[in-house]
């Protein structure tokens, strides 16, 4: 552990630019550091950087419990302190990038923050506070996987897009199962019906602001959190559906899968992301614990065109039907 005190002649830049590092920013410029901004490769923001700014004797702190392994990787200095809980005030010490063991998990005493409930509440409040700050949402998402990036952190993004625009056809129907806030929508748009489904109502303004130009494609359903109940049976050419399920009860994947059965047409087509706790970091993100042979035994009742990918993205398996 080292004392903040000890950095107090280094030109300090702080990562990502989250409410806990902007907190961490007004404390240390109120007791003279030289804290100069922040490293987010995806906020545009005159006090973020996004490109080599470091001297030898420049130090970064960082704090982030969900990506801090993917945000490493991306900082080119190996002056890298963990700051392990947010502070309100400078009696804190930070942690050695090579002394730091990881965070502390969390235990949330009440509510599973993998479910409904849960998932609905934080993802609605997440997206109207993102929405307040920029109604086009340019960038929102963009942690999760930049679909222009083949090496992102988290993997081939890139080619998923590329999927979703070779197999996307004028005269398709195409379901996207967790819209939230349109990241993944704009490679649908060659469709001539887009069906999209979340667990909120707020996602339905983001998607109506957006995509004024072609929104009499669009139509909107809110599902209960594992059931497409709304939509017609052997209706859907192509569904598509990444980092939605993921924080999905086990139960609730069970039944979206068999949904998907039902709403597919015979030859529809499907990319699934789904969490798989034989993934280390599934398990390292606290997904749903479900197996690669509980997600098999699963697809296998409803599928006979089914591959499960690995490999293209990091943080899971993509169930791809008919591709």
């Amino acid at each position: 552990m080292t004392n903040i005190n000890s950095l107090k002649n280094h030109s300090i830049y702080l990562a990502p630019k989250n409410d806990a590092t902007i907190l961490l920013q007004k404390l240390l410029l109120e007791n003279n550091f030289k804290a100069l901004g922040f490293i987010d490769n995806f906020k545009n923001e005159d006090d973020v950087y996004k490109k080599n700014v470091f001297n030898d004797n420049d130090i970064i702190i960082l704090y982030s419990p969900t990506y801090y392994k993917e945000i490493i990787k991306t900082i080119n200095t190996k002056e890298i302190y963990l700051l392990s809980e947010p502070v309100n005030n400078l009696n804190f010490s930070v942690t050695f990038i090579e002394s730091f063991s990881g965070y502390k998990k969390k235990v949330l005493p009440k509510k599973n923050f993998n479910s409904y409930e849960v998932q609905k509440e934080f993802w609605e409040s997440h997206l109207k506070k993102s929405y307040e700050n920029d109604t086009n949402l340019k960038k929102y998402g963009y942690t999760w996987g930049d679909p222009n990036n083949p090496n992102d952190t988290l993997g081939n993004y890139l080619s998923i897009k590329e999927i979703l625009i070779s197999y996307i056809r004028e005269d398709n129907t195409v379901l996207e199962l967790g819209t939230l806030g349109g990241k993944w929508t704009p490679y649908l748009t060659a469709a001539k019906r887009i069906i999209c489904v979340d667990i909120n109502s707020f996602f339905i303004e983001t998607i109506k602001n957006n995509f004024r130009d072609v929104i009499k494609k669009f139509e909107f359903y809110i599902s209960k959190g594992n059931e497409l109940e709304g939509i017609e049976s052997k209706s859907i050419d192509f569904i598509f559906c990444i980092d939605t399920l993921v924080r999905v009860e086990k139960k609730f994947i069970i039944d979206y899968i068999k949904e998907i059965s039902r709403v597919l047409k015979d030859n529809g087509k499907a990319i699934i992301h789904l969490p798989n706790s034989d993934i280390e970091s599934c398990i390292e993100r606290d997904f749903t614990k479900i197996s690669t042979k509980e997600i098999e035994d699963e697809v296998k009742k409803y599928f006979n065109n089914y591959s499960l990918d690995s490999k293209t993205i990091t943080h899971g398996t993509l169930l791809k039907i008919n591709l």
